[in-house]
């Protein structure tokens, strides 16, 4: 049994500390924010120095019992994550990188900034300290409401639709892995671009988004979710299988905080990554405006659509829930069919690909 720890600002990664203490290890949660503190309770271990806000002297006392490995759940940490590595900790994420850091790291290294018109896509792959691994493509969808309406978001949801290191790594993520390498930096990191007929123009490179970027991946991961965290810490993580090119992700969000959400069980919280949530006896609360978010695959099956078919188990999904106020977007996915089919025509995905 491993030990993890799982350090974070506002509560994120619960999901994903959730999923792997249900695998069989022990996870302990620490949350800095004493407004988001109430995150979790009933669902995650949290630590016993949570109560007290992260300090030099903190650190040291959460270190105990001794973890295999450090998960930093957002860039809020940095300093810490650079002085645990030092000390010989296995850490994962833990970045920080300014705007301006982001511009000037793309440029000094051979990816294209700037103004550019074209498709906005997501490249997110998994750094071991030398070399990518698990490399999947995306598009986001941030407006609030079905058709891209409404005002711009973190993110309403994500959908992967290709896989590898095709044409959009090999111009994307692929030209970072210097200085990535020379930061000493593991974990999973995104470059959003703008792909057009001038090529692709990078926008902001995303590091330690542990919430959004990584549950559409581990719907389709064939391992397990410890052992990913474990083996690209220590550097050893060398390759993923996937069960499918076609994944996504459909974040909830409440338009008033603390209301219960029900119809959960042992089955579909599989697919379903608790956020903004506690849970007193067998009742979850939403008490913020996050509550959860619920992934799909796409099984490709014949000439049926893998797109189809994920977006036909995450409605099956969402239909089981006892759900208050809340905003979701039911048009995930559909604009892959048309961005798919232009990005496969001009040579950026394989073209045995499908959606």
């Amino acid at each position: 049994m491993r030990v993890f720890l799982f350090i974070s600002e506002d509560g994120e990664g619960c999901g994903l500390a959730k999923r792997v203490a249900d695998e069989g290890h022990r996870v302990l949660v620490f949350i800095n924010n004493r407004d988001a503190r109430k995150i979790g309770n009933g669902i995650v271990e949290k630590h016993p120095e949570t109560g007290t806000l992260l300090s030099r002297g903190t650190l040291e006392k959460l270190l105990h019992p001794a973890p295999d490995c450090v998960v930093f759940t957002s860039g809020a940490f940095a300093l810490e994550a650079v002085e645990l590595r030092k000390k010989g900790y296995n850490v994962l994420c833990g970045q920080y990188a300014s705007v301006s850091y982001q511009q000037t790291l793309m440029r000094t290294f051979g990816v294209a900034t700037g103004e550019s018109e074209g498709v906005d896509v997501c490249s997110t792959g998994w750094f071991n300290g030398t070399s990518f691994t698990g490399v999947v493509h995306s598009l986001r969808d941030v407006e609030m409401c079905d058709g891209g309406k409404g005002p711009r978001t973190s993110g309403m949801g994500i959908t992967i639709f290709s896989l590898g290191k095709n044409k959009l790594y090999l111009e994307g993520l692929h030209k970072l892995i210097k200085p990535l390498t020379k930061l000493g930096y593991r974990g999973p990191i995104s470059l959003e671009a703008v792909v057009g007929e001038g090529g692709l123009v990078g926008r902001s490179i995303i590091f330690s988004n542990i919430e959004y970027m990584i549950y559409p991946l581990l719907e389709i991961y064939k391992g397990r979710a410890n052992d990913l965290l474990y083996m690209c810490a220590t550097g050893i993580l060398k390759n993923m299988d996937f069960r499918s090119h076609i994944s996504l992700c459909v974040k909830f969000k409440l338009l008033y905080e603390d209301q219960v959400i029900g119809g959960f069980d042992e089955h579909n919280l599989k697919h379903i990554w608790l956020m903004d949530v506690d849970k007193q006896g067998d009742t979850y609360t939403g008490i913020g405006y996050t509550p959860f978010s619920v992934t799909a695959w796409g099984a490709s099956v014949d000439k049926y659509s893998p797109l189809r078919d994920a977006r036909c188990c995450v409605v099956r999904t969402i239909k089981n829930l006892t759900l208050g106020e809340v905003i979701y977007r039911e048009d995930i996915g559909v604009k892959v069919y048309r961005v798919h089919e232009w990005l496969k025509t001009n040579g950026w995905i394989n073209e045995e690909e499908r959606c």
